[in-house]
């Protein structure tokens, strides 16, 4: 075994000749945090599977239309304390786990009055299922993201093992309760009180074992809550912007066309996830590097990168029929669409910049190339509906990659001239 873990790692070394990348670092980096996406991923997708086989095109669609509803409401709760209790955390306020919790379900008060209006709405317009699934989400916001900070504490204190393994947990048990769920009923309020109930649970339990575990300090940061607000405003446009193409989706051309457009993007969407753990690799290697040596590595790794997410690209194109046909043969409508989607593969170059900027500590870069192509993509879409239905919304997300991806190189190119 000694043997070949020493053949492993002469021939990694050998390689770096020709890649001209430290592939050590990137194999073995990316194995422990590609695992745990990997089997997350994983799960995920068997749960899309379930959805395809045992539920209706017309429960799934109200099934992810209140799930992107869900999201977009989080966008108005403290969603940078994620980012701001590892920073706090790591500087020793441990308090900040509780501070931070207190704040985030204080601030909740916005997305709860919206998700009760909307429930009110929907009651009045004598829809009882609209009505009590916003109503599920009024009770569930300010536990479900408040709870979910545990993690941000983890990251803090440097123990990724730790937390890459309630990570794993805490977004595979509610995967698991829809799926067992899914064998029983096809009632989609009892599915959405399944998937948060059981988030919410899981959550708390990690929160309270956290506790637990670290016994923190009570220091509190002074400037959590004003630095969580900075962040979580950058935040807002972004998260709406990737989440309301399904809730337009659904007003504009309902339900069972939704099912489709939401089964289109299982792929593509899962595809980008995995890419994404990349990021996280980069940042570490560009901070220790020179401005001129990180000029040369930015050139480097977006051709490689390129030419990975190329090949990605084209071999989804040519299998997607076969996917589809294996996987979810309910959903033949969805293989064009899909298609179309998947030529957004090609903006994971997007986190070569990112890392750059990120190990920075130039974060408002990237969250002005986020914002930006976010205006475009908000501005498009109701027009891309009307004239192009599903084909028109899929083609108005492709096209904000690529102005997302070109405004991220831009200011690269401005950075290094």
């Amino acid at each position: 075994m000694d043997n070949l873990k020493k053949r492993i790692y002469h021939l990694l070394r050998w390689s770096e000749k020709y890649t001209k990348t430290d592939m050590v670092y990137l194999i073995t980096g990316g194995f422990w945090l590609s695992g745990s996406q990997f089997f997350i991923t994983l799960v995920s997708f068997f749960s899309t599977v379930a959805f395809g086989y045992y539920l209706p095109k017309s429960g799934y669609g109200d099934y992810k239309y209140i799930l992107s509803v869900f999201s977009v409401l989080s966008a108005f709760t403290l969603s940078g304390l994620y980012t701001a209790i590892v920073q706090s955390v790591a500087k020793g306020y441990e308090g900040s786990l509780k501070q931070g919790f207190l704040l985030n379900a204080r601030w909740s008060f916005v997305a709860i009055f919206g998700a009760l209006s909307g429930s009110i709405y929907y009651f009045w317009r004598d829809n009882q299922f609209l009505g009590l699934s916003l109503l599920l989400l009024a009770i569930s916001l300010p536990f479900f993201h408040s709870l979910g900070l545990y993690a941000s504490f983890i990251n803090g204190k440097k123990d990724f093992r730790r937390l890459s393994l309630y990570t794993v947990f805490d977004n595979t048990i509610p995967l698991v309760t829809v799926i067992c769920t899914l064998f029983f009923t096809q009632n989609v309020l009892l599915i959405l009180t399944g998937y948060f109930f059981s988030n919410i649970f899981i959550r708390y339990y990690f929160y309270s074992k956290t506790l637990k575990h670290y016994k923190p300090n009570d220091k509190e940061d002074p400037e959590l809550a004003n630095y969580g607000l900075k962040l979580s405003l950058l935040n807002i446009v972004g998260i709406v912007t990737t989440h309301i193409d399904k809730v337009i989706v659904y007003t504009y051309l309902g339900a069972v066309e939704l099912a489709i457009y939401g089964f289109a993007s299982a792929f593509p969407d899962r595809v980008r996830a995995l890419l994404k753990n990349l990021n996280i690799l980069m940042i570490p290697k560009f901070t220790e590097q020179s401005i001129q040596n990180n000029k040369i590595e930015v050139r480097r790794k977006t051709w490689q990168l390129f030419i990975v997410v190329i090949i990605l690209t084209i071999l989804y194109l040519l299998s997607a029929p076969f996917l589809y046909d294996l996987f979810f043969p309910k959903y033949p409508e969805s293989i064009f669409f899909s298609q179309i989607l998947s030529l957004s593969i090609i903006s994971a170059l997007g986190m070569i910049p990112s890392s750059l900027f990120i190990a920075q500590k130039r974060e408002g870069e990237i969250a002005k190339a986020t914002i930006y192509g976010s205006i475009f993509q908000i501005v498009t879409l109701l027009p891309a509906i009307h004239y192009g239905g599903i084909t028109g919304v899929c083609i108005a997300r492709v096209a904000t990659s690529y102005i997302i991806l070109g405004i991220s190189y831009f200011m690269i190119r401005k950075e290094f001239v």
